[in-house]
């Protein structure tokens, strides 16, 4: 699928930036209500203008079938990235030939909600493409679900311990990794692949061109340490 992507990108000149540090794979957000949030015009923009062929992957939030096929009929998306609260069922109505990546908001029941949300995709016979565990972020009753970009870390030993419930799925560790960080993460995970959004930005959407070629670096050490 993917070793490292940088998410949440709004600008050509930081997916250009990340694909030149090595990154192969960029998220754009097409959910309104996120600060990275992009059209699809801005979208097809910011694909065009790459020099490159990182994997696009595009992020979605409890959107329709119809809304995310009206996406990927404007944008080239390499795949789709369902980051909020859908129903396995849905996977299964996603256009034909994008592979899907579920991310999964890691609470107190830990990989275990991942693993069944995964096995019940595979009976719906369209099986998922990878799993990305992010962090679950407390909120107050009646506050908004905070679905990614927080800054929130995972237990990686936990995450550790219960990598085999997704044993045969690639897993994608996201959740408050930064250039600092992101080596640990992948030696205690035993992760496949990284996600960062938060953890390489001077403000919500703007990415530091150093904290990428950073974090892309840091990142691809590790994996290649393993």
């Amino acid at each position: 699928m993917f070793t490292v992507k940088v998410c949440g990108v709004t600008r050509a000149v930081d997916a250009q930036v990340a694909v030149d540090a090595g990154a192969d794979a960029i998220g754009l957000n097409f959910y309104p209500a996120s600060p990275r949030y992009v059209t699809p015009e801005v979208a097809s923009n910011i694909v065009a203008a790459l020099t490159g062929h990182p994997l696009v992957v595009g992020v979605f939030v409890n959107a329709t079938a119809a809304q995310i096929a009206q996406v990927v009929a404007q944008v080239p998306l390499g795949a789709i990235q369902l980051h909020g609260d859908e129903p396995p069922e849905l996977v299964a109505e996603m256009p034909p030939g994008v592979p899907v990546i579920r991310a999964a908001r890691i609470d107190a029941a830990g990989v275990a909600t991942a693993a069944a949300y995964r096995d019940a995709c595979a009976a719906t016979g369209q099986p998922l493409a990878a799993v990305l565990l992010d962090a679950s972020v407390p909120t107050a009753p009646g506050e908004a679900t905070v679905y990614g970009g927080s800054g929130h870390r995972l237990d990686w030993p936990r995450v550790a311990a219960e990598r085999h419930l997704l044993s045969g799925t690639p897993l994608v560790l996201a959740g408050g990794l930064t250039p600092e960080n992101v080596a640990e993460a992948i030696t205690t995970t035993g992760c496949e692949g990284v996600d960062t959004a938060s953890g390489v930005e001077l403000s919500p959407g703007v990415k530091s061109p150093q904290l990428v070629r950073d974090f892309v670096r840091e990142a691809q050490k590790a994996l290649r340490g393993r």
